[in-house]
Formats: structure tokens, C-alpha cells, sequence
């Protein structure tokens, strides 16, 4: 399918090349997205910024996920996950803000002092490098 991530970006970029003249923002989810995302914000010389989406793990097993939280608070949970999982609504939140405070200091690292860019009444394009679950992309595209 794809080399590396590189090449897949490359291939992306072909695919979304009917945007070019729309003069998109790209949004990168990083880390892996970003380095997909490169050869369209090279290609396209676009406005871009970066969504940092995090996953909301479950309680017994961090990598199993049950939802995300996005830079700006929006979060998605999986209420069947939870519901299976018998996951409480305090876990939950306790679990949002701990995401958000690693999603914070991230921005202040790769983003200080920079505002995000304003979307509205643009074309907005969210790069990853793969949606396994989802909730990562859906909490991006949600916020």
C-alpha cells in the first residue's frame, strides 16, 4: 500500500490536488500526520496549524480507547465502551482534564505564543496517519 509515511503523503497529496486552488488550511494531527500532511502544505504553500487530539484510554488498559479530547475541551466517548467497560462518568472526567493538560503543555511546546488559525468560510483539510478506532479523528473534527 504505502512505503513509508512519507509516500503515503505524497499519494495523498495527488488525491486532494483539486483543493489546491481553494487554498486550504491543513491540519496535521501530529505526530504522524504531520509528516503525511508535508508534502501537501509544501505543495499546496498553505495556510496549516496542527489538531491535538488525544485518546481517553480505558480504566484497566490505557491503549484500549473509549474516546478523545481535543485541544479546545470537545471530547467523544464511546458510550458503548463505556457502558461494557463499566467505566464511571467521574473516570471520565478525571481522564478529560488529565488529557487536556498534556494537550496544553504540547501546544505550549510546538505552538507558543501562536494563535490557531480562523476556519471559518475556509476549505480545512485533517491529515493522520491512520484512524484505527476513530475517536482521535472524530474529537478532531468535532472541535
Amino acid at each position: 500500500m504505502f512505503l513509508n509515511r512519507l509516500d503515503a503523503g505524497n499519494k495523498l497529496r495527488n488525491k486532494l490536488e483539486k483543493f489546491k486552488k481553494e487554498s486550504p488550511i491543513i491540519l496535521p494531527i501530529p505526530r504522524g500526520g504531520l509528516i503525511v500532511a508535508y508534502s501537501t502544505i509544501i505543495n499546496f504553500n498553505s495556510d496549516w496549524d496542527f489538531l491535538m487530539p488525544k485518546k481517553i484510554g480505558a480504566p484497566s488498559n490505557k491503549e484500549i480507547a473509549i474516546g478523545a479530547v481535543s485541544s479546545d475541551g470537545t471530547y467523544f466517548i464511546d458510550n458503548n465502551y463505556v457502558k461494557r467497560l463499566n467505566v464511571s462518568k467521574e473516570y471520565i472526567e478525571r481522564e478529560v482534564l488529565l488529557q487536556l493538560t498534556e494537550i496544553r503543555k504540547r501546544i505550549e511546546k510546538y505552538r507558543p505564543n501562536k494563535e490557531f488559525p480562523n476556519l471559518e468560510n475556509k476549505t480545512v483539510i485533517i491529515i493522520d496517519d491512520g484512524i484505527a478506532t476513530g475517536f482521535t479523528i472524530k474529537a478532531a473534527i468535532k472541535s
